[in-house]
This record gives C-alpha cells, sequence and structure tokens, in this order.
C-alpha cells in the first residue's frame, strides 16, 4: 500500500538479534534492494525497510527471521592421501583455516576417474571426520579426488589432490600399520597382518 502516493524513498534500519534498537543503515535508498555494508562476521542481525513517501514515512516490515552474516568456508587443508588398496583409497584432511563465520556441518569428498571431468559425490562426512576410505574403485584404474567443507552459506571451494592415484596394491603392504593416538608427542601404532 502506497498511502495514496507513490514510494518516492526507502530507509532501512539493522540492529542485533541481542539488542533492541535499530541504527540507520540508510535513509536515502530509492531502489527495492540495497547492499548493506560494515557488518560484523558471525553476528545475528534483523532488518526493516520504511517506505516513504509525500506524506511521510509508512510502517517497517522487517525480516521475519534472523540473519546471520557469515560467508563459505575456506576449502580443507593438507588432503593426502593415507593408503591405496587394490579396491579403495584412504584419504586424510585438517579442517579449514576459516569456518567463514558460521559453523562447519561437515565435509564431501568428490571423485574423478583420470582424463575425464565428471566429479561424483563419493561421501558425505560429519564435522568430526578427517580421514575416509572410498571403496569400490576399479582396480587399476587412476582417479583424482577433492573435498569440500561445508557451512549453513554453502560449500567451499574444492581442496584437490594434486596428482591422480592409481587403485592397486602396494609392494610390501602386507604388514600395514595403523596409527592409533599421539598423546604427548608419544605415537601409538598397531601392526595388522592383511
Amino acid at each position: 500500500m502506497d498511502g495514496g502516493a507513490p514510494v518516492n524513498n526507502y530507509i532501512i534500519e539493522r540492529r542485533e538479534a541481542s539488542m533492541r534498537a535499530y541504527k540507520t543503515v540508510t535513509s536515502k535508498c530509492s531502489k527495492t534492494s540495497y547492499k548493506v555494508d560494515s557488518l560484523m562476521e558471525g553476528m545475528l542481525y534483523y532488518f526493516r525497510v520504511l517506505p516513504e513517501n509525500i506524506y511521510g514515512i509508512g510502517e517497517p516490515c522487517e525480516t521475519p527471521d534472523v540473519i546471520l552474516v557469515c560467508e563459505v568456508p575456506l576449502p580443507p587443508q593438507k588432503l593426502e592421501m593415507i593408503d591405496v588398496t587394490k579396491s579403495t583409497v584412504t584419504l586424510g584432511w585438517e579442517k579449514p583455516e576459516h569456518d567463514g563465520g558460521s559453523r562447519l556441518t561437515g565435509y564431501i569428498i568428490e571423485a574423478c576417474k583420470f582424463g575425464t571431468d565428471k566429479w561424483m559425490k563419493v561421501a558425505t562426512l560429519k564435522t568430526t571426520d578427517f580421514e575416509h576410505t572410498i571403496e569400490k574403485l576399479n582396480e587399476s584404474e587412476q582417479y583424482l579426488f577433492r573435498i569440500r567443507a561445508i557451512n549453513s552459506r554453502g560449500a567451499s571451494e574444492p581442496k584437490e589432490l594434486v596428482t591422480a592415484i592409481t587403485v592397486q596394491e602396494q609392494r610390501g603392504n602386507r604388514h600395514k600399520k595403523k596409527i592409533l593416538s599421539v598423546v604427548n608427542k608419544k605415537m601409538f601404532i598397531k601392526a595388522k597382518n592383511m
């Protein structure tokens, strides 16, 4: 409703979710969209818009839900191949340097046969997972792998392995060793027969 005259201006206001008072972002906006700058990453905000015409300022329209200021996270770090067998590849990684201002919700691993550009999602993982074994791969084929971190805003850019991995049993792999834990700079390793 324009109140009998066209709307010729909008006043945009914001407030932090923990506050009651609104602050004016701009009192001069002639369009129906506006980019709000100088928001703090990780903060929660409400916004409202007040229409204005020659008769005065109308009732505000407020965002119904709080808005989290965030970006997609940075990619996970240090993606590496930990182990390879005739049908599996085990990858390990570290969490991203920055979560984008929103808590991480998981990771996605994608695979691609070498020589193609058809990436397929092979695993969706929890944020507590920093190692995963991709199974049912074709022996002697080469694969590329990449991983993305996920938050409420979406997926990060991928972190890719720089070289393709050939799926094959490794020589001398008869006695695998599994790192159980690292405590006070001491590594506990369990050997297992294959």
